[in-house]
């Protein structure tokens, strides 16, 4: 053999070696991510739907009072919603989690906004922070939740 055809059959053997274990690294790959649970369910405040908002499962992680990476789902026009927290509509990891609620009125026109005014809350806004909730819930399977907000505290 050649020297040429012994270089030529060396580069051969290390990259069918490197397309070998790429292959064995990627079949046995599995996703990092948590488990989650699919949760959705109905926003209502005062027995109406709300039509609009946002609602946040959030996980406090230690007594220090810092928090997990939160799962947000849109409430669209009939005040429904599903939760999000990798990829769109996968659920919730299970645990006990703070729910907060935000739904804003009207977009500000541009003078408003120059002004510093603020979009209205529809709803009392205590319930939009993990502080003042009060709404708790614990996930440990897929789940058809309705959240009913109402002015009693």
């Amino acid at each position: 053999m050649t020297s040429s055809t012994i270089r030529s059959t060396r580069v051969a053997r290390v990259l069918v070696c490197l397309l070998a274990s790429s292959c064995i690294a990627a079949c046995g790959r599995t996703d990092s991510r948590p488990e989650t649970a699919r949760v959705n369910g109905t926003v209502t405040y005062e027995g109406q739907p709300l039509t609009t908002g946002r609602v946040s499962f959030v996980k406090r992680t230690n007594a220090g009072g810092s928090y997990s990476r939160p799962a947000v789902g849109v409430i669209d026009e009939r005040g429904r919603y599903e939760m999000t927290t990798f990829t769109e509509g996968d659920g919730v990891v299970p645990g006990e989690y703070v729910v907060v609620v935000e739904s804003l009125g009207a977009e500000l026109d541009p003078e408003d906004f120059a002004k510093g005014l603020e979009r209205e809350s529809l709803i009392p806004e205590r319930f939009a922070s993990v502080e003042t909730s009060g709404l708790t819930i614990v996930i440990d399977g897929d789940l058809e939740h309705d959240i009913v907000l109402t002015d009693e505290e």
